[in-house]
């Protein structure tokens, strides 16, 4: 302790003048006025997705239809004089449904709080302290479930530490299952399931994240309810606790782990009320959602990688793929979605590889590249949310990359936005509650236009 102070000042900080002079106590403290978030609150996906939206919800579900042939087995060779002409083969039409999916928030404070905030000097005003942060907080999830498979699992547990209840463990995720650390959110609850019958890990366990290391892929968690002993978590299955209120016993949690473990045949927009992000709405691997199987012609274009580190041939390879699919002009491929690690990696390679467009790299430094394939110029751009082992090229075409309905907006009834909170026991209480509601669904009409480039290392 530095002489001549103690730590008798506010929270227990040390104040020489303070301690020091009788008349000093006249000095009032100084308040800042404004409350500094620690935290990103990036969302770049939400404003992608704004200008994907293509009308506002107006029934139970969005049916649309597909085509997925030309009928051509009724055109062919024939002989010449009295020929026959081939059987008719009508082209194959489908009619599918997108079902609606809600999201909720609310928004509550104390009356006493609201009271004193008024007219008390005050570093932020608290109501909208809260607005912003659930403003900013519903777009990141948004953003978040952009580029997940709609099963509400948002990672899976490979290794853990150990601790007693209100101790601090460290999660080590696993990857390429469920998802990433970039998944979870500071100060999220989350719920650990067994991967064998969807049970609890561990009895009245909750997980509250304190922290979260890209590099390492951990989350630091912090143990609510209960202690966690050595293997209790391996293996398991990690949901958001607000995701899952609705679930139904160990079953509902169990379908969404078989879902993601098996997913052929299974209807992914069916398993719980997330909302089907890139992971499902251009998989190829059988699974269904909004009634499209993953397969065939209504499957993603997916390019493996073979396990190898990322090249700018599986770029090559991968827009090649896409292409000859669909028609080289039936499209403007324009951006590859990568993470930041992945560009690191590209980057690399920029000085020896002519394909490499340089998005002003004339002074020491780089800004960035756009890769040129055959008749397209796409730039490479990142996002917080995108997994290490994905790239992703979703292009300019009708039909490809849609959200239909509303997202969050106020409760409003006969005028009223904001209401009394309401007890346990079904009585008034001394406080105010705010609530927002959303009514939406990703959609894809077009899955064989986007491609992924998966199954690499960086």
């Amino acid at each position: 302790m530095a002489a001549g102070q103690n730590f008798t000042g506010f929270n227990g900080q040390a104040d020489a003048l303070y301690n020091s002079e009788k008349l000093s106590k006249v000095l009032q403290i100084l308040y800042t006025k404004s409350v500094m978030v620690q935290i990103s609150e990036e969302h770049k996906e939400y404003e992608m997705l704004q200008k994907k939206k293509a009308g506002e919800e107006n029934g139970r579900s969005y049916n649309f239809m597909l085509q997925t042939d030309f009928g051509p087995s009724a055109v062919g060779a024939s002989a010449t004089g009295e020929f026959q002409f081939k059987d008719q083969d009508q082209s194959n039409l489908e009619e599918k449904a997108a079902i609606f999916k809600q999201k909720t928030a609310t928004i509550g404070l104390s009356y006493s709080l609201l009271k004193r905030a008024a007219k008390a000097p005050t570093f932020e005003n608290p109501l909208a302290v809260e607005v912003k942060s659930k403003a900013v907080i519903q777009k990141r999830l948004m953003a978040s479930e952009f580029h997940r498979d709609g099963t509400a699992i948002i990672a899976q547990v490979a290794t853990h530490t150990t601790g007693a209840v209100g101790a601090e463990i460290v999660l080590t995720l696993a990857a390429g299952r469920g998802g990433e650390e970039r998944y979870c959110e500071y100060g999220d609850i989350l719920l650990s399931r067994a991967d064998a019958d969807g049970s609890e890990s561990v009895a009245g366990l909750s997980l509250e994240v304190v922290n979260k290391d890209r590099a390492g892929n951990t989350i630091t968690v912090k143990l609510i309810g209960a202690g966690v002993a050595a293997n209790e978590l391996d293996d398991a299955s990690l949901f958001r606790k607000a995701d899952t209120d609705d679930f139904v016993g160990n079953a509902d949690f169990l379908s969404n782990i078989t879902a993601q473990a098996t997913p052929a045949g299974v209807a992914f927009d069916q398993v719980s009320l997330n909302l089907c992000g890139l992971e499902t709405l251009y998989a190829a691997d059988g699974r269904k959602v909004h009634e499209i199987t993953m397969s065939g012609v209504t499957a993603g274009t997916v390019f493996d990688g073979g396990g190898n580190s990322i090249s700018l041939d599986d770029f090559h390879g991968a827009l090649d793929d896409v292409k000859i699919r669909n028609g080289r002009a039936s499209a403007k491929w324009t951006q590859l979605l990568a993470s930041n690690e992945t560009l690191r990696s590209v980057i690399d390679g920029q000085e020896q590889d002519r394909r490499l467009w340089s998005n002003g790299d004339t002074k020491r430094g780089f800004s960035g590249f756009g890769y040129i394939h055959d008749n397209s110029t796409l730039e490479m751009v990142t996002t917080e949310y995108v997994r290490s082992d994905r790239i992703w090229s979703i292009p300019q075409a009708d039909g490809v990359c849609m959200m239909i309905g509303k997202d969050y907006e106020d409760v409003s009834i006969g005028g009223q936005k904001e209401f009394m909170a309401i007890n346990s026991s079904g009585a008034r209480a001394a406080g105010m509650r705010k609530y927002l509601c959303g009514y939406l669904v990703y959609l894809s009409k077009r899955p064989a236009y986007t491609v992924s480039i998966r199954n690499f290392i960086v």
